[in-house]
């Protein structure tokens, strides 16, 4: 490949396809409360952090301190967008105490094949819930689980829609690099009497159009 293609190629791809942009966000936890399983109870907290659209949710840290009068275990966490719940975050799944336990770490979610992307509104979705409080008692107001702290989520934000004079930036580097590869296999296929395959390969993305 000659310098002239070599910089248009290079021009091109890095104006259409730039990094996304890693990102942390916190999210501060007061007396979220979970009365049933998810979907079960409109009492159930729901917490919405507002992120970039497409974002994907990579990693979380947490610090949070959880309270059930009924047992421990059944408290959990539901990470998700508006529409889907993705991962559950249950401490202590097999704790059939009650009280008070604190509890602090972190998931890497990429590395468990557990990440997920968000939608185009581009919220992050806590759905707080228990599994056992409802179920062993039909006092709603006391068997509930209650938990406070905070959750930092490592997303990456994917980059800004170009502007117009970007996509005409792009438009002409891939007509550039287009018209060179065009001569290349000519100039190929008069040499030695035959056209050279070209392989795609399409990777899928989250976000529309691209």
């Amino acid at each position: 490949m000659n310098i002239f293609l070599k910089a248009a190629l290079a021009t091109s791809i890095s104006v259409a396809a730039p990094a996304a942009q890693a990102a942390i966000t916190h999210l501060d936890i007061k007396d979220a409360v979970g009365f049933n399983d998810i979907g079960r109870s409109d009492d159930n907290t729901i917490v919405d952090a507002q992120l970039d659209p497409y974002s994907r949710i990579k990693g979380i840290t947490y610090s949070v301190q959880l309270t059930s009068p009924n047992a421990i275990g059944g408290a959990l966490v539901w990470f998700g967008s508006t529409s889907d719940a993705y991962v559950q975050f249950r401490p202590d799944r097999w704790n059939e105490e009650i009280g008070t336990v604190a509890y602090s770490g972190k998931i890497n979610l990429s590395a468990l094949d557990a990440d997920f992307w968000l939608e185009d509104d581009g919220i992050l979705r806590l759905q707080f819930a228990d599994k056992w409080a409802a179920g062993d008692s039909t006092d709603d107001v006391t068997y509930h689980s209650t938990w406070n702290g905070w959750f930092d989520i490592d997303y990456d934000s994917p980059s800004a829609v170009p502007e117009p004079a970007t996509w005409l930036t792009m438009v002409l580097g891939f007509a550039i690099v287009g018209a060179a590869m065009r001569r290349r296999r000519r100039n190929r296929a008069a040499g030695r009497g035959g056209l050279d395959p070209l392989a795609c390969h399409n990777r899928e993305s989250p976000m529309p159009g691209r």
